[in-house]
């Protein structure tokens, strides 16, 4: 799935039913992030619940790779990612999903 745009708390319920319906029909979803140019802490949070909904499905979300970015900038932001750049580490239980490895 290709992400453009915004994933602000603008798009949120456009991007959720967007989210559903690509849940609803695929077993893994990987995200293409980098056409992404403003996301905030209303994204960051469908992104979690897009992995959570998925979990719960039996299905799987993935980054297609390491953010960078807006996504990247957004994570920084809130809190969710310490050292900087794509060579930095993401602070939530080190969770390897916003590193695009699972």
């Amino acid at each position: 799935m290709v992400l453009s745009g915004g994933l602000t708390v603008r798009e949120a319920e456009a991007r959720r039913t967007e989210f559903l319906a690509v849940l609803a029909d695929a077993g893994r979803i990987e995200l293409e992030t980098r056409g992404l140019d403003a996301v905030d802490v209303a994204g960051l949070q469908l992104l979690i619940a897009l992995r959570h909904s998925a979990r719960e499905a039996g299905r799987a979300v993935r980054l297609a790779a390491p953010p960078d970015g807006a996504l990247l900038r957004a994570l920084i932001g809130a809190g969710f990612w310490v050292g900087g750049g794509v060579g930095g580490e993401p602070v939530v239980a080190r969770d390897r999903f916003w590193l695009g490895e699972v």
